[in-house]
């Protein structure tokens, strides 16, 4: 049985043909938008655990959604599976607020691609019963299997390994992005 998704996905936007992602791609514009970074210095930036060498290229809101795609893509032919990646976008958001507020943990220009490609891994390896595969997982996010094995790890610690995140919690997230 699926962890979370089954009685949640009734609640979330679905795709059709009209609105590609149901409306995702507007929720998933407005988090990126909203995303809101540390005030640092370069030199801190980038000696950040989670931080790259250097800003990527690619814009916050395309990353998502990148991720969002190929997350379900993954997944879609999994029956019973549906919106995998969309959830653990807005699992992610429960996350980065829970180590934003109970670590003083410092989102940057230089670590926000690294901490969204391993949430939303840590969400859907949390919620689902199909497990992804982290070297598929690297190779979307765009970085090598071994940096993402020890992001993950110091993920799962910096967040004393409570990965739970409730479908009211969720659906909290949804409701505050979404335009309804």
């Amino acid at each position: 049985s699926i962890r979370s998704g089954l009685h949640l996905s009734a609640r979330l936007p679905d795709s059709n043909p009209h609105k590609p992602y149901g409306g995702v791609q507007e929720i998933i514009d407005t988090i990126a938008a909203s995303v809101t970074y540390a005030n640092v210095s370069e030199e801190e930036a980038v000696n950040n655990e989670f931080a790259g060498t250097k800003q990527p290229k690619i814009s916050l809101k395309d990353y998502l959604f990148r991720l969002v795609r190929y997350l379900d893509k993954w997944f879609y032919d999994t029956p019973g599976v549906k919106g995998v990646g969309f959830r653990s976008v807005l699992m992610t958001l429960v996350y980065l607020n829970r180590v934003k507020k109970e670590k003083s943990f410092q989102v940057t220009h230089y670590n926000v691609h690294r901490l969204w490609a391993v949430c939303m891994l840590l969400g859907a390896k949390f919620s689902e019963d199909y497990i992804i595969a982290n070297n598929y997982w690297a190779e979307v996010a765009g970085i090598s299997i071994n940096e993402l094995n020890e992001l993950e790890s110091r993920f799962c610690t910096y967040m004393s390994f409570n990965l739970y995140v409730s479908e009211d919690e969720i659906y909290e997230q949804y409701l505050k992005h979404a335009e309804i």
